[in-house]
């Protein structure tokens, strides 16, 4: 009897190749302001999992901070400053960001995450009065924005590289007309070859995204030329020249774009009906990015935070989290070479800062019962060998296998994941 049943169902499923692949899941941790401060935001992770971002009261207080998983640290601003924010951490432990003087001046920062030290990037090398820095490689070599003191507008600013070799340099413009300092460039992101992104004016005072080397100066990136008269930004780059940015087609209208290299055409991201706008915010080695997608041009869209794998494929990073969890993840701001993202959206209503950590193992899957984090014809051959006493099933695996929770893997069982793969 067991062989006549064993030969019906597989000739049930013989012709089934297709299954259902293993999702990618995360932990979540939410970061705690410090005592006397209400909300936090996370803005970048090492790949110790050393996490900065900035904590705010309600008076309008800033404090940055660097986080280890358990213990927050506020990061000292200068003299009798009032606001301080971090961008990123490298792997040396090194933070940039900025802090205001005395006159609520931002100064361009660089910490140091253990020593809680400093420096004044700002000081004795912009001559304006406010500087950030932005994007960090793992040397220490800084890119951001500093005031650039101008005769008709009283200031411009322009994108600047710092390393304690060369010193502060003014990166410049696209634009070489010499009128009004030849407008306006901000850096936001340096890969370890010392590549740097994005935007400055160009010579018809368009924004546009530019990539700035050591060789070969800035150099424009290539548009989609039926958006030229939109502002395009180039806001990340990893170590294989992967460039991502957006073009802002109208107000509250941006559109997230990808370049291959630094002479590659741009590809458009293919954006959700649900959420058709993005901006990327942070990229690693793999290739995969992150950043904010929201539902609408009004004025206070729904924002949900973003994951852009590799391949191509964009996942809301809130169907990816335990249910009832309380938190609206908007938007992710980086994303380290483990895979763990942070960035901030809402625990319960309230700003928070946040950690995703890749689930260690896969959660237990219906169907799969040979564990392999996919559904498919093997999976009932397992539970066919079970019944038909060829081996014994047991663990998550037999868990998995018993599809209707009666504690016994019978042909029930079987039939349901059959119906699983088919998508019945």
């Amino acid at each position: 009897m067991k062989n006549i049943m064993k030969r019906s169902i597989l000739s049930l499923v013989f012709l089934m190749v297709a299954g259902t692949a293993f999702a990618q899941t995360y932990e979540l941790q939410f970061i705690q302001p410090d005592t006397g401060y209400e909300s936090t935001r996370a803005y970048g992770i090492n790949n110790s999992g050393k996490v900065v971002g900035r904590m705010d009261d309600s008076s309008g207080k800033i404090q940055a901070f660097v986080w280890d998983g358990t213990t927050l640290n506020r990061l000292p601003p200068i003299s009798d400053a009032t606001k301080s924010s971090t961008w990123h951490i490298n792997d040396e432990g090194l933070v940039s960001g900025y802090s205001t003087d005395a006159d609520n001046n931002k100064h361009a920062i660089i910490w140091d995450s253990e020593t809680g030290s400093l420096v004044d990037i700002h000081d004795g090398n912009v001559t304006g009065d406010s500087s950030s820095a932005y994007g960090m490689d793992d040397s220490g070599r800084v890119v951001g924005m500093a005031d650039i003191p101008e005769t008709s507008l009283g200031y411009v600013f322009h994108a600047f590289l710092y390393d304690t070799v060369s010193g502060f340099q003014d990166l410049g413009t696209l634009n070489n007309s010499g009128a009004y300092g030849n407008g306006y460039s901000i850096a936001y992101s340096i890969n370890n070859y010392g590549d740097v992104v994005g935007i400055a004016h160009d010579s018809s005072w368009n924004y546009r995204p530019f990539i700035y080397s050591s060789t070969d100066g800035m150099v424009a990136l290539e548009i989609n030329t039926s958006l030229s008269s939109g502002e395009w930004y180039a806001t990340v780059i990893n170590d294989s020249c992967l460039i991502g940015g957006h073009v802002i087609s109208a107000t509250n209208k941006s559109l997230p774009y990808i370049w291959s290299g630094s002479t590659a055409v741009p590809a458009p991201v293919i954006m959700t009906a649900a959420f058709p706008y993005g901006e990327i915010y942070g990229i690693n080695s793999d290739g995969s990015m992150v950043g904010a997608m929201w539902d609408s041009d009004a004025d206070e869209p729904l924002y949900h935070a973003f994951i852009l794998e590799a391949d191509g494929s964009l996942s809301d990073l809130n169907d990816m989290i335990p249910a009832g969890s309380g938190a609206v993840l908007e938007f992710a701001r980086y994303i380290n070479e483990i895979g763990q993202i942070v960035g901030y959206g809402t625990e319960n209503g309230i700003k928070r800062g946040f950690v995703l950590t890749p689930s260690g193992t896969p959660p237990l899957m219906p169907g799969d019962a040979n564990l392999d984090n996919i559904v498919n014809i093997l999976d009932i051959t397992t539970c066919i060998n079970h019944i038909t006493g060829i081996n014994d099933l047991t663990g998550d695996g037999f868990i998995n296998a018993d599809m209707n929770s009666d504690s016994t893997l019978d042909i029930l069982d079987v039939i349901s994941i059959i119906n699983a793969i088919l998508g019945t």
